[in-house]
C-alpha cells in the first residue's frame, strides 16, 4: 500500500477515502458479488411482456445470491 495513502488513513482528521471514478463493472461486482440473479418480480414482468430474450439489466433489477462457495452435495 502506498505510504501516503496509509498516512492519510491513519490521520484522525480523515474519516474515509472514497473512489469517485469506479468503472460500472467493478461497481456491479462490489454490489452483487460473484453470483446474482434477476429479481423475481422483474423476471415475472418480463415474462408477462414477452421479453425473455432481454439480457441487459440495471443493478436494481439484480440481487446478490448467497450460496456457499463449496456446497456439500448429499
Amino acid at each position: 500500500m502506498n505510504s501516503e495513502l496509509v498516512a492519510d488513513l491513519s490521520s484522525p482528521d480523515i474519516e474515509g477515502i472514497y473512489e469517485t471514478k469506479v468503472k460500472p463493472e467493478l461497481r456491479a461486482l462490489i454490489q452483487l458479488g460473484c453470483m446474482c440473479s434477476v429479481v423475481k418480480e422483474v423476471a415475472k414482468k418480463m415474462a408477462a411482456a414477452g421479453l425473455q430474450d432481454l439480457n441487459t439489466f440495471s443493478l436494481e433489477q439484480l440481487e446478490m445470491k448467497n450460496l456457499p462457495y463449496l456446497a456439500q452435495v448429499s
